[in-house]
């Protein structure tokens, strides 16, 4: 029931997702150094994560706004979300870094959410 709301309502979902990548990119960008202490991640990596999560967050709260919601920017963000999220399986097992099993969590765990809110999002579109 709770899926069937979110999805009938894209725009409140934009502002949901736009928040919660806020909030991770606050976290990555600002937590970067203790982020990488305790994760084995690289802190640079972190970081950029982080200013990546605040410019997807601010560019969904741009196109929340109803009277700009549109099709094309809601679809644009979907594929960067699921490439994101192969980019994130690929960080935790291809090898380029080495994340003790904390930074491997918070890998998947990122990219579980993120895929979570593409596929509602994705849904949403089609509903």
């Amino acid at each position: 029931m709770i899926i069937h709301r979110a999805i009938a309502n894209l725009p409140a979902l934009l502002r949901v997702d736009a928040i919660v990548s806020v909030i991770a990119g606050l976290v990555f960008a600002a937590g970067a150094g203790p982020l990488a202490a305790v994760t084995a991640l690289p802190e640079g990596m972190l970081f950029a994560a982080g200013l990546v999560f605040l410019a997807v967050g601010v560019f969904l709260a741009l196109i929340a706004a109803p009277s700009r919601l549109q099709r094309p920017g809601v679809m644009l963000v979907v594929v960067v979300s699921a490439a994101w999220v192969i980019a994130s399986v690929g960080v935790a097992f291809g090898g380029f870094v080495i994340p003790n099993a904390l930074g491997l969590a918070l890998i998947l765990l990122q990219a579980a959410v993120v895929g979570c809110f593409a596929t509602l999002e994705h849904l949403a579109l089609r509903g």
